[in-house]
């Protein structure tokens, strides 16, 4: 890749991932001033059960497509094996769903009903762009049309929230749901459908299940941990108390934004001759200075939101528990530069591996954890449950990250190593981080 080509892409990247997660992290900061404090809960929780059970729901084929496309094989042959599943999926997603928000919430079904649309939508949305529209690169066609999706929400919600004055967490999800069943609508009207051609590869399902399913395993993990908290939050608490945490998850959606930024800036880089240790070396000075600005300035930074009217005064009471989740999240920044390096370069067996360990260190231990301080500590436990989560996770990523950090320097350019052939033929495990931060 060409000096001006990969500046360009990285350019773009970065302007859309920091515009999305901006506009996401002011919608929010707009609903906890207008929603009263129990209805902004409802809507935060169904928002994270919403990006969870979606990302479940596509079973990894957004993140999978890309790859074996990339690699000559078959859209046919994918859509054949993973289309077969989808309609099995949406029936098993609604029933986890159900029973996630009866077990957390109880009765409140008419939150669930919204929640349960924008969930089978987003579903059905990542599935279309992943077929028809997501064989380039991912910052290109794909990511255009989630980019335009998240961009008509966002301005619809500040339309709403202005004109209609809305009150409700229910309103807020179901224009969401509108939104994206608009949006599979007109992009299904402009597809081109894809035909078998006779040069490529049809795609073995054993290559699914050893390679595009430890990607999806990963992701998973990823989700739960950001999840787990909340589900306890809402389940051993009440909607209040389950608010004033969401909130202080709002304000530390910069490190998880900062986060996804770093690994969609690596991966064209990785393509390059980079230093490593030196990309290392800055993401642990930012996190380490990050993470201290927040722990020092976050009690004025609230109290100013508070005396302008932009606040809640009721969210004051989440500023202790900022404070906590700013040390565990500032450790995204390091596990950008770590993940990307690892996804890039790793083998499937090694992604399988960091799958178990960040499995036993992320929803197993967050699930013990989480029920055991939250019970003792309350709002504070879940907050120190989190980041424990999140520091062994970016010390598992980095582990597995040192050797790459070792054999690359300015000086000598390392392709990514071949995994197993198939064939005959060596693959280059070339992937995009799939952590989905945001």
């Amino acid at each position: 890749m060409k000096n001006a080509t990969m500046a360009k892409s990285i350019v773009f990247s970065y302007f859309w991932v920091l515009a999305v997660g901006l506009g996401i992290f002011v919608l929010k900061l707009s609903l906890m001033k207008q929603l009263p404090v129990e209805e902004y809960a409802l809507f935060d929780y169904a928002y994270g059960l919403i990006t969870l059970f979606a990302f479940v729901g596509t079973l990894g084929l957004p993140y999978m497509t890309v790859r074996f496309v990339s690699q000559g094989y078959s859209p046919e042959s994918i859509k054949s094996h993973f289309f077969s599943i989808i309609k099995f999926s949406v029936p098993l997603v609604a029933l986890g769903f159900l029973g996630l928000w009866h077990l957390t919430l109880g009765g409140d079904y008419s939150t669930l009903l919204f929640a349960l649309l924008c969930t089978i939508g987003l579903i059905v949305f990542n599935q279309y762009l992943a077929v028809f529209k997501g064989f380039k690169e991912y910052v290109t066609t794909g990511f255009r049309y989630r980019t335009l999706m998240v961009a008509a929400f966002l301005i619809l919600s500040f339309v709403v929230l202005g004109v209609l004055k809305v009150r409700s967490a229910q309103a807020v999800l179901l224009l969401f749901s509108l939104i994206l069943f608009l949006f599979i609508l007109l992009t299904g009207l402009g597809h081109r459908r894809l035909s078998l051609a006779a040069h490529v590869k049809g795609i073995r399902r054993n290559r699914l299940l050893t390679y595009g399913l430890s990607m999806f395993a990963l992701g998973v993990n990823g989700e739960l941990i950001r999840n787990i908290d909340k589900i306890f939050v809402a389940r051993l608490l009440d909607l209040k108390q389950l608010g004033i945490y969401s909130a202080a998850l709002v304000f530390v959606i910069p490190f998880a934004l900062l986060c996804h930024v770093i690994e969609t800036v690596m991966y064209p880089y990785l393509k390059e001759n980079v230093n490593l240790k030196k990309v290392m070396r800055s993401a642990c000075i930012a996190a380490i200075g990050i993470g201290a600005l927040y722990f020092l300035l976050i009690d004025e930074v609230i109290g100013f939101l508070v005396h302008s009217g932009l606040l809640n005064a009721g969210y004051l009471a989440s500023v202790p528990a900022i404070k906590i989740l700013s040390l565990g999240f500032s450790t995204l920044l390091i596990y950008a530069v770590s993940a990307s390096t690892v996804i890039y370069s790793a083998s499937r067996t090694q992604l399988w591996k960091i799958f178990g360990w960040t499995l036993f260190f992320g929803p197993v231990l967050g699930i013990v954890l989480n029920y055991l301080f939250v019970k003792r500590w309350g709002l504070l436990g879940a907050a120190y449950a989190t980041d424990i989560c999140l520091f062994l996770r970016a010390l598992v990523w980095t582990v597995f990250a040192v050797p790459y950090f070792r054999l690359r320097s300015r000086a000598v350019a390392l392709p990514p190593p071949t995994t197993e052939a198939v064939h005959g033929e060596s693959e280059r495990t070339m992937a995009k981080s799939s952590s989905g931060a945001l």
